[in-house]
C-alpha cells in the first residue's frame, strides 16, 4: 500500500503533466492559427459574414506581440555590458578567503598553553565549533559542499506514531534469516 505522501507526489506529477500537455496543445493551436490565418480567414472565396471578427483581432495582437518580442531581443543583444570600476572592488575581500576571527575567540589564543588545554588548543576547539559558512566567505574546495550550511537544512518532523514497520516481529532465532548480517556463517561456502 502506498503512503499518503507518495500518493500526493503522484497526484502533483499528474497535475503537472496535464498542465504541460494543455500548454503544448495551446501552443500548437496558436502556431497553426498563425500559419494558416491568411489561407483560411483572408480567403476571397469565403463570404464576409463567415469570417470571425475575433480571429482578425487576435491575429493583429499576435503580430504586435511578436514584433515587440523581436525588438526587445535585438535591443538586449546590442546593449553593452556594464563596466565595473576598480574602486568598487574590495581587494581585501577577494584576497582573504576567511572572515576575521571574533575578538573573544582570538584572545583565548594568548591565554595559557596547549599542554593544559588552554591557549592554542582551546582556540582551535572554539574555532572548530563554528560552521564553515561562518568562517569562510565562499567554498574553497568541493569538500566544503558537504558541511556548507548543514544546519539550515529542513529536518523531517518527528512522528509520535508508526515508529516501527510491524507491530510484532521476532528478532531472534530461526525466523530472523532476512538480515544477512545476522546469519550464521556457512562453512560450505554455498550461497543460501
Amino acid at each position: 500500500m502506498a503512503s499518503k505522501s507518495a500518493i500526493a507526489i503522484a497526484e502533483l506529477r499528474a497535475q503537472a503533466v496535464a498542465k504541460e500537455m494543455e500548454r503544448k496543445q495551446n501552443l500548437m493551436r496558436l502556431k497553426w492559427f498563425e500559419q494558416n490565418y491568411e489561407k483560411v480567414f483572408k480567403n476571397p472565396a469565403l463570404p464576409k459574414e463567415k469570417i470571425p471578427k475575433k480571429a482578425a483581432v487576435l491575429y493583429q495582437e499576435l503580430r504586435k506581440m511578436r514584433k515587440e518580442r523581436f525588438k526587445a531581443e535585438r535591443e538586449a543583444k546590442t546593449k553593452p555590458c556594464p563596466t565595473i570600476d576598480e574602486k568598487d572592488i574590495d581587494i581585501e575581500a577577494i584576497m582573504h578567503p576567511m572572515y576575521p576571527v571574533p575578538q573573544e575567540i582570538k584572545e583565548t589564543l594568548y591565554n595559557g598553553i596547549s599542554h593544559y588545554q588552554e591557549g592554542r588548543y582551546k582556540y582551535l576547539k572554539l574555532r572548530n565549533k563554528s560552521d564553515p559558512h561562518e568562517k569562510f566567505s565562499h567554498k574553497e574546495t568541493y569538500g566544503f559542499e558537504y558541511g556548507w550550511r548543514i544546519r539550515e537544512t529542513a529536518q523531517p518532523p518527528k512522528k509520535d506514531f508508526c515508529r516501527r514497520t510491524t507491530w510484532y516481529r521476532r528478532m531472534n532465532g530461526a525466523m530472523n534469516v532476512g538480515d544477512p548480517a545476522r546469519r550464521a556463517p556457512n562453512p560450505s561456502g554455498q550461497v543460501i
